[in-house]
């Protein structure tokens, strides 16, 4: 057995009038909403690249380079905006959070790798110049300090207390 129930909205047609009347809702709601998401993203990211900066944690810069915002996405469910730092550099997550303890690839302290880069970049290996601020010795010379501090970072800061302690430093 079966019941038919009738669902009956009484002044349906006033609710109409007032909304016919408010114009386009895009204008007075929708467009505010998403401008603001994505004046908050924009924001967000800002802040990302500035701690960056500020936590002294910028050598080659792709890392900061890398810290976007998406475009405003709309569904049914939310309207949102995705604020993001990293995409395809596998060291940003250590960055950011430093890491345990651990023992890496030696790999990581050979020219153009990550730890020797950083190193190189950081001006921590090696003689300068009081009066010039240049690094002395020749190119050979350099290389090998640059790798022989990235190996010493490696074998006692990584391995014992992990990056956690080259990123708050």
């Amino acid at each position: 057995m079966s019941t038919k129930k009738d669902l009956v909205i009484e002044g349906l047609e006033k609710i109409i009038e007032l909304i016919e009347q408010s114009g386009d809702l895009r204008e007075d709601v929708y467009f505010p909403i998403r401008d603001a998401m994505a004046q908050a993203g924009k924001l967000l990211e800002d802040q990302i690249k500035q701690n960056l900066t500020d936590n002294d944690s910028v050598a080659t810069g792709d890392l900061r380079g890398s810290v976007s915002s998406s475009e405003v996405q709309v569904t049914k469910e939310a309207i949102s905006v995705e604020v993001g730092a990293g995409r395809g550099l596998p060291y940003a997550q250590a960055v950011e959070y430093g890491t345990k303890p651990h023992t890496p690839p030696l790999s990581i302290t050979e020219p153009g790798q990550p730890l020797y880069e950083w190193v190189r970049i950081k001006q921590i290996a090696g003689t300068y110049s009081v009066r010039t601020g240049r690094r002395l010795g020749g190119k050979a010379k350099q290389i090998d300090e640059n790798r022989q501090v990235a190996r010493a970072i490696l074998l006692v800061a990584v391995t014992n207390q992990g990056t956690y302690v080259l990123t708050k430093r």
